[in-house]
């Protein structure tokens, strides 16, 4: 409370102290952002390695649609994804990965309400409360104990083909950013695999 209080030796000292509490911050920040793209790597390799094994069951000649359900639980760190492709009016689970349910059917009901769009839209769609929310079959979310999901549109020549479907068992505010970009090249990979059950299927018939 006095006035001149410090002498110039105390000046010094702050600054000092100010030069270190500087270089301190730094250093933390420095190490935060060494930690992020530590991570940034590591995500980018595990989608890459999920990704070729779906490439690799492709060139099998397999039916890859349960593999790309496992790789989108493997990338998104998600319990639970599954596949449904286009049965007349409805969607049904063709594949599926960490849940053992019979085949799971929905009916979109209008393409501008949430229900009718996370199965019309050709971009990602992300449900933060998978269990208000109509797009969601109450039988799959009991089965699966859905908190929140993605809708990943599998496109054929521009056209929804099927939809990957990621559920998480914690609720998510919104989806992380890591494993977007790869999700839509598992659901790219998704359209060949479908494409390619197609061709099986045909050539079954074809046999008899």
């Amino acid at each position: 409370r006095e006035y001149c209080a410090f002498e110039p030796a105390d000046e010094q000292l702050f600054v000092m102290l100010a030069r270190v509490l500087a270089s301190e911050l730094e250093r933390e920040s420095n190490e935060r952002d060494l930690r992020r793209f530590n991570d940034m790597l590591r995500d980018q390799a595990r989608g890459m390695g999920a990704v070729g094994r779906v490439a690799k069951a492709l060139a099998a000649g397999e039916d890859a649609r349960t593999a790309v359900c496992e790789a989108a639980c493997e990338v998104a760190g998600a319990p639970v994804a599954c596949l449904l492709e286009p049965s007349g009016r409805d969607f049904t689970s063709t594949a599926m990965a960490g849940a053992e349910i019979a085949p799971v059917t929905i009916q979109p009901r209008g393409d501008q309400t949430g229900h009718g769009r996370a199965f019309t839209a050709k971009e990602t769609y992300f449900v933060a409360d998978a269990r208000s929310h109509p797009a969601l079959a109450a039988p799959l979310v009991e089965a699966t104990d859905a908190r929140s999901a993605v809708f990943e549109p599998v496109l054929r020549d521009g056209v929804v083909a099927g939809v990957l479907i990621v559920i998480w068992r914690v609720p998510l505010e919104a989806l992380p950013d890591a494993p977007g970009g790869v999700l839509r090249l598992l659901a790219s990979q998704a359209a060949v695999a479908i494409e390619h059950a197609v061709l099986r299927e045909r050539l079954a018939g074809l046999s008899f």
